[in-house]
């Protein structure tokens, strides 16, 4: 392999790879890049830590086609270091040494490994697929993203469950005490077509990291065993996580459940929260929430640390009532609220409550209270 490639262009494409090469690769292939050069003027970039891969096609002079697998570390800090301009990289075939190149008589060696060893990735069949603008795709992540389990415990509980049916997408998130649904309508998708994938959540904020703009299309792909995100000129493919995803439509408190729905101001709610943050137990994060007539009262306290008391107005309907949540879930929720107003269900002390937008139907949160004050 031997090409010659402007050092700028050659960098953003190392460092778009690199975020998924193994970090602590069971075998020396995976903690490398796949280099691939086609003629007339393709390169190709892969990484992969058998879980998730990303891949890429960039231009170059190709002067002789060729792969190798190169350290994704030492390359991405040779490029780096590189002088602005343009840069050679020639692959010796017999024993995978690559020789970068700049300037007149300036080198660097790389020792690479042969390209036969680097696993074989699969490829998304087109039999299937939607179409998702990035902006909405970059949305949907951010909204539920945060809900995903952090508890390995439950490995199915990591991942964003990705659900294609009635001639929408689903996205769900869900920990044990809460749950973040985002729904999109797909136009132009058949609504015949039904699909259900479970992503790893961290893969889905590779995605969202890498998706550019808003208009760009993003070609979403599932197979039986992965998913595939295609943005330009990136592909992202991940694994997908096994297991029985929980029945989210049995989360979400019926309409007649509901007691209390209070409207709050979105900002000087999620600021009040963040005062609160300040006081409140390190351990579960409570703050209380008192509802009366017109306005609700945020109450945090922790012993030899502070108290907190604030008022915000409010438009309640239903019943007084005080509960109790944990602060960091509540500002998770409050963050993706992109709403003037947020809308708050409550179905009881010890029961799940609903944050919603004002005048918006796509965005659901259902949060579990912590124990009732005063509760046995």
């Amino acid at each position: 392999m031997e090409i010659t490639i402007n050092q700028e262009s050659l960098l953003s494409a190392v460092q778009v790879v690199s975020r998924a090469v193994a970090t602590r690769p069971t075998m020396p292939v995976l903690g490398g890049i796949f280099v691939r050069a086609s003629v007339p003027d393709r390169l190709y970039l892969t990484a992969t830590d058998l879980d998730a891969g990303i891949s890429l096609v960039t231009t170059a002079q190709v002067h002789r086609p060729g792969s190798v697998v190169l350290p994704g570390r030492m390359l991405g800090e040779a490029v780096r270091k590189a002088p602005a301009g343009a840069i050679g990289l020639a692959t010796d075939p017999g024993n995978f040494v690559t020789t970068m190149t700049w300037g007149h008589r300036s080198s660097l060696s790389i020792h690479g490994i042969e390209p036969e060893q680097f696993p074989s990735l699969p490829e998304p069949r087109e039999e299937w697929g939607i179409q998702v603008k990035a902006g909405e795709l970059r949305a949907m992540i951010r909204q539920t993203g945060f809900a995903a389990s952090q508890n390995e415990s439950r490995p199915i509980l990591t991942g964003l469950l990705l659900e294609v049916r009635d001639g929408k997408l689903w996205m769900v998130g869900v920990d044990f005490s809460r749950m973040a649904l985002r729904t999109l309508t797909l136009t132009g998708q058949s609504e015949g077509g039904q699909q259900r994938a479970v992503v790893p959540a961290k893969v889905m904020g590779e995605v969202a990291r890498l998706l550019s703009g808003d208009d760009e299309l993003v070609h979403v792909v599932f197979s039986s065993s992965h998913a595939f995100f295609t943005m330009g000129s990136i592909t992202v493919l991940s694994r997908l996580l096994e297991g029985q995803f929980p029945m989210y439509a049995q989360l979400i408190p019926a309409e007649a459940e509901v007691v209390t729905t209070v409207g709050i101001d979105t900002t000087a709610f999620l600021e009040s929260c963040d005062r609160a943050a300040l006081v409140s137990d390190e351990l579960d994060r409570t703050v209380k929430l008192r509802f009366q007539d017109d306005h609700m009262t945020v109450l945090a306290a922790t012993p030899d640390v502070g108290m907190l008391t604030e008022e915000l107005p409010v438009e309640l309907t239903g019943e007084e009532m005080e509960v109790a949540f944990n602060t960091r879930f509540m500002q998770d929720a409050l963050r993706n609220v992109v709403t003037e107003r947020v809308v708050l269900k409550l179905t009881g002390l010890e029961s799940a409550a609903i944050f919603s937008m004002e005048e918006r139907e796509d965005f659901t949160y259902v949060l579990m209270p912590l124990k009732s004050p005063g509760s046995a």
